[in-house]
């Protein structure tokens, strides 16, 4: 999946839990992991920001494993698995510098019809940067978290200062393509797991 596509698709599920297909179909009941055990401790860094951002929102994207394990919609024969979204605070613990914990076994597995248990993984987990009109919505893919490799994306400041209207930029992830001209600045996430 492309990273522009992969933002997207988290932008607009961002709060919001999707039913499990049509209308004539009743929206799963997801439960929460009343134990969960794989928690990581979050630390996002931006650096060179040439401004504040009016907001920042964090949040970790959950999806299930197997698309199958919800009924075909009707006539199509497609499925529509659930997916979650869940809200991260973040506490400012230097000039530019919050961190902010989640778990990765959050969302409980379990059987929503007859075809069997969803099982739920952790995907990504994203900060949406707001600036005026436009969003930043840098992340850390489930790969990196697992490594706990931090990732980087790279802004334009040029981008930043034309936030009048209203879209999205996700960034790149290879400084190499700004210009010292373009004021790029970054964003990095990294990810530590800690043990219950």
């Amino acid at each position: 999946m492309t990273k522009p596509l992969l933002a997207c698709l988290i932008l607009s599920a961002t709060f919001i839990t999707s039913a499990c297909g049509s209308s004539t179909m009743n929206p799963p009941v997801i439960k929460f992991n009343p134990h969960p055990t794989k928690r990581y401790e979050l630390t996002v860094t931006i650096k060179d920001a040439p401004g504040p951002f009016d907001s920042m929102q964090t949040i970790a994207q959950y999806d299930v494993t197997d698309r199958f394990c919800v009924p075909t919609l009707p006539g199509s024969g497609a499925t529509n698995p659930p997916d979650k979204t869940v809200p991260i605070t973040l506490t400012k613990v230097g000039e530019n510098t919050y961190k902010g914990e989640f778990y990765a076994d959050l969302i409980k597995d379990e059987a929503y019809s007859e075809k069997g248990i969803c099982h739920w993984k952790l995907t990504a987990v994203s900060v949406y940067l707001q600036h005026n009109k436009l969003t930043m919505p840098p992340f850390i893919s489930w790969e990196n978290i697992t490594a706990q490799k931090p990732q980087t994306t790279y802004f334009s400041g040029l981008s930043y200062a034309e936030a009048g209207t209203e879209r999205v930029d996700t960034g790149i992830e290879d400084d190499n393509h700004l210009r010292p001209e373009d004021h790029p600045f970054s964003v990095t996430l990294e990810a530590k797991e800690h043990f219950q």
